[in-house]
């Protein structure tokens, strides 16, 4: 593969830097074909539709109802920060960037456990055991 430095848009037309087109190893280039600001213009725009909006609730209730152990366990550890039980830290505990942190859960079933860690960590897998 040839290493690029810009890329033209197929949406907008514009010749961009490659920073700006998410990777896509089923392209020949590696890079999607439109950049992500059209990407990201087109999910806004197909979210906004009430057809999808309606489709949307209906998987979110589907998915809730298959998975009622995590959804009760996530509920669980809200409302203890609500009501002041739990803290939530300001840093991420693997990272310690200064971002805010999410409840990932290790186990759903009480004792409930989880640990708190950023979005970028958790798609890392920090805590997943192998």
């Amino acid at each position: 593969m040839t290493s690029l430095s810009e890329k033209t848009c197929t949406r907008c037309g514009e010749t961009k830097a490659i920073r700006h087109f998410w990777r896509r190893s089923a392209s020949k280039d590696g890079f999607s074909a439109a950049c992500v600001t059209c990407r990201q213009a087109e999910w806004r725009e197909r979210a906004g539709r009430p057809e999808e909006r309606v489709r949307k609730r209906k998987v979110d209730a589907e998915w809730r109802e298959n998975n009622r152990q995590r959804t009760k366990a996530y509920y669980r550890v809200y409302r203890a920060i609500e009501f002041g039980k739990i803290k939530r830290p300001d840093a991420c505990p693997k990272c310690k960037a200064k971002k805010p942190v999410v409840a990932s859960f290790i186990r759903i079933e009480k004792p409930i456990e989880f640990v708190w860690l950023c979005r970028q960590c958790i798609s890392d897998g920090f805590w997943r055991r192998t």
